[in-house]
């Protein structure tokens, strides 16, 4: 088995350098993705506290829900819009606890890659715009929700390739934060992502 995983891996990195990405005006990035939450205390505490009590589990993504990018022809440069955002929820299955918070950039976004092509090889991804916070818990049968609005910015890095003549598949690491009422809500993100 460890024979046949060298031999796809080889012939897919040698398949995915033949192929030559058509380089297009628009694109469309999708990608999702795991997360760890940094958080300033006492959130943080609370919610590694729950996660680690008996019966207790987090759930923890990343998800760049649609980005749409314009070909500026300057050096593989790509810039547009974008709403990405992470997840954290953590909960005891036997008190019923729970304490989730969704953190949503909307926002410009800029990619250059160092590539052929736009998507192409390394590259380097910033996301900057508003951010938007929604908490939410209900501890101790008392519930608690709130919305709060902030700055936010993601810088990324990466490496893509091509998988048909339109379309690259992206794997890239962020570091996304966000700042709600002078308190700082980071994550560090792992996508898989696909740009057409």
């Amino acid at each position: 088995m460890k024979y046949f995983k060298k031999i796809l891996l080889l012939w897919l990195l040698a398949y995915s350098s033949m192929l030559h990405a058509t380089e297009e005006e628009w694109y469309v990035l999708f990608a999702l993705g795991g997360a760890r939450h940094i958080y300033q205390e006492p959130l943080n505490s609370r919610m590694n506290q729950m996660e680690q009590s008996n019966s207790g589990s987090r759930s923890q993504i990343s998800i760049d829900t649609i980005g749409i990018y314009r070909n500026l022809h300057s050096k593989n440069l790509i810039a547009g819009f974008i709403a990405s955002g992470t997840g954290d929820a953590a909960s005891n299955s036997n008190t019923k606890d729970i304490i989730a918070t969704n953190q949503i950039l909307y926002g410009g976004s800029v990619i250059q890659s160092f590539g052929r092509e736009p998507g192409l090889s390394f590259f380097l991804k910033f996301d900057a715009g508003l951010a938007v916070q929604l908490y939410a818990e209900s501890v101790n049968n008392i519930e608690n929700s709130s919305l709060k609005f902030g700055p936010g910015i993601t810088p990324a890095a990466g490496f893509g390739i091509p998988v048909t003549e339109g379309a690259r598949l992206l794997l890239y690491l962020g570091f996304p934060y966000k700042f709600f009422d002078l308190a700082s809500y980071g994550a560090f993100i792992v996508n898989l992502g696909i740009l057409w």
